[in-house]
């Protein structure tokens, strides 16, 4: 198994780029990409401390089932240049919206993948996105816009706004963001997605999510909604539980 870290270089993270970790079996010919991403902590100190190695577990686990796994950190996160996505719009930011949130997150992730079709080692007409809380938010907006050759994504608890006590910010702002991108995807034929919620989960509970699936849906989005089982104390570290 390949483990390297490296920083993929795109004008808006400028100077260093994006903090990413690449992990896959070297095995001959070319594989199937998948590209993960984190959440957003509510304390600008573990923001400023994100790593790619954070979710080392889940590119392992893609990796054994013979993908190239690409972790990204996305910018203004942990060592990644540029300006956070929440900066876009969204809670306490001046002007913008969540929609614009997310298309700075998915804009990463398409970067991303444009920079992994040139390694020798991915098959870039079959690449999977996935990730976590704001990393789910992003597959969403990614699916309004979809890239070359990505086949479907999974959102983990994905969402913008939560404060973990199953309130948010502004809750019309973000299920008009999740309208508009089903809108979009349908313009685009619909990308296949899975999203995944925790009965348990106190950043986006289940009548939330629910209220999300619904305004994607409504827009013209597709996708497959998961409600799974309560995780420990606290649904919101489903994707954490790597066997699960």
């Amino acid at each position: 198994m390949v483990a390297r870290e490296m920083w993929i270089r795109i004008p808006e993270a400028f100077p260093r780029g994006l903090d990413a970790l690449e992990v896959y079996l070297d095995l001959p010919g070319r594989h199937p990409l998948v590209v993960l991403t984190h959440g957003t902590s509510d304390d600008p100190a573990v923001r400023a401390h994100v790593t790619p190695w954070g979710q080392f577990s889940q590119a392992e686990w893609f990796a054994e089932r013979g993908y190239v796994a690409i972790v990204v950190v996305r910018r203004g996160y942990g060592r990644s240049g540029g300006q956070q996505d929440s900066a876009n719009g969204g809670c306490g930011a001046r002007g913008g919206s969540f929609y614009q949130t997310g298309e700075a997150s998915a804009d990463d992730l398409r970067a991303v993948m444009d920079f992994a079709r040139g390694l020798p080692e991915v098959d870039g007409n079959t690449i999977l996105s996935a990730g976590v809380s704001t990393g789910g938010f992003a597959q969403v907006a990614l699916s309004a816009d979809p890239p070359k050759g990505l086949k479907a994504a999974i959102s983990f608890a994905g969402g913008r706004g939560g404060d973990g006590h199953e309130h948010n910010c502004n809750l019309s702002g973000v299920i008009d963001a999740f309208h508009d991108f089903g809108k979009e995807a349908h313009k685009h034929g619909d990308l296949p997605m899975l999203w995944i919620y925790a009965q348990n989960d106190h950043w986006f509970p289940p009548a939330m999510a629910q209220q999300f699936d619904a305004a994607y849906k409504k827009g013209g989005g597709a996708n497959q909604f998961v409600m799974a089982p309560p995780v420990g104390d606290e649904g919101h570290q489903l994707y954490g539980h790597v066997a699960a």
